[in-house]
């Protein structure tokens, strides 16, 4: 089997926001991709548990995710600690995991049985397809019996609550004439749309060699083909008549985590000098004192300050207005970030407001509880004292987060 694994992130994001994970092991001749979901907590940390796994163990069944929720809560919690020993206090987080809102995560995984025949399981919209190279048609195999939502079954990752959907066991085999492939969802979704025929699609992966391939390749397709932005994963399995695993290129998140951190720690020590650096500076650095009363220049331009920097004579006032026009900008950029977090915030709360309102009303006009007289009105009663109730929680929750939003804002405008 030909292997190559990519990965990449939403536009705007980084490489540490990314909730894919994929795992290759050459050894057990397993493949498996997971996606964890957004709107959850270190959804990564437990899609790349159940990507592991499937390739350690073959399965990923309800079983083995009970026993995966210990590993993901006892990582939670030593994060947790950590932030506490360097004297942060998380108890937005803390509250979430008391709580029980853990992480979700869809995923799917293959193993080859021979140089053709294969076995798999699937789970959401993280999906195995079968790619007919001269048609183009798909099959995809999926637990999903619905087109692909914001509604994925997934597997959660408190032991006490269960997520939507279950595994689906699934198999195969692949020949020269066809392509596999596993997939996170946005890949899942484009072929499901073009299930018909992805020709060109299909050519174009197959030409795929590295990371920059694979990134231009996704640029192009959110630009021009309505691929939904999302994390992205691809992993591309070709018959060559041989059982054994020719890993011809595989992504690294670590190292792509790493990288990128690396480059925005030399951009920073670039842009800040070190306290050495800034004395060194100092040392170099005369300021020669305006002179009253001078005749302007040949120029006509008046006199004006100068700093003698490393031999160079610079304009203080240029100097001064530079570093000034650098903080100004970066302040109104956080200034700008919390105002529109804020206005979102409001935005939000109106919406959900308005939905219970709408759904209030249309309970107490729509004549559908069929009670008569007294029970009637006391069901209606009750109904509307919890909608009421309901509008008061989310109204207080939404006030104290915002509060928390603008006191940043705030502290960021006052400094």
């Amino acid at each position: 089997m030909k292997i190559r694994a990519f990965i990449t992130h939403k536009i705007s994001e980084d490489y540490s926001d990314c909730q894919d994970r994929f795992s290759v092991d050459r050894d057990n001749l397993r493949i498996a991709v997971s996606d964890g979901m957004s709107q959850s907590i270190f959804p990564e940390w437990w899609a790349e548990l159940l990507a592991h796994q499937y390739t350690e163990k073959g399965t990923c069944n309800e079983e083995d995710r009970q026993n995966l929720c210990q590993q993901w809560h006892d990582q939670v919690m030593e994060y947790l600690h950590s932030e506490k020993d360097k004297g942060n206090n998380p108890w937005r987080l803390e509250n979430t995991i008391n709580e029980k809102n853990g992480a979700g995560a869809t995923i799917c995984g293959v193993t080859f049985k021979n140089a053709t025949d294969w076995e798999g399981q699937v789970l959401g919209d993280s999906c195995i397809l079968i790619v007919d190279k001269k048609s183009g048609k798909v099959e995809i195999h999926t637990s999903e019996d619905k087109p692909f939502d914001s509604y994925p079954d997934y597997y959660e990752s408190f032991v006490e609550k269960q997520g939507r959907g279950k595994i689906t066991s699934c198999q195969g085999s692949i020949d020269p004439d066809h392509v596999m492939l596993l997939v996170s969802d946005p890949f899942s979704e484009y072929a499901y749309n073009h299930r018909d025929g992805i020709g060109n699609f299909i050519n174009i992966v197959l030409a795929l060699k590295d990371h920059n391939d694979f990134c231009e390749f996704v640029d192009n397709m959110r630009k021009n083909e309505n691929l939904h932005n999302d994390d992205s994963t691809l992993c591309i399995v070709e018959f060559d008549n041989s059982l054994d695993f020719n890993i011809e290129y595989k992504d690294d998140i670590d190292k792509l985590i790493k990288d990128e951190n690396d480059s925005r720690n030399e951009e920073s020590s670039n842009t800040v000098p070190s306290e050495q650096a800034k004395g060194e500076t100092d040392k170099n650095e005369k300021i020669n004192p305006c002179q009253e009363g001078n005749e302007p220049k040949a120029d006509g331009s008046p006199v004006t300050c100068t700093v003698t920097q490393g031999g160079k004579e610079m304009p203080l006032e240029q100097i001064t207005s530079r570093k000034v026009e650098e903080i100004s900008e970066s302040q109104k950029d956080l200034e700008a970030l919390c105002q529109c977090v804020l206005n979102d915030l409001d935005d939000l709360r109106q919406e959900v407001i308005n939905c219970i309102n709408h759904a209030l009303k249309a309970n107490r006009g729509s004549g559908k509880l069929k009670l008569i007289g007294k029970k009637r009105e006391n069901a209606s009663s009750n109904s509307k004292k919890c909608g009421e109730s309901i509008k008061s929680v989310i109204e207080n929750k939404f006030e104290t987060f915002r509060k928390a939003v603008e006191t940043q804002y705030n502290h960021i405008k006052n400094n």
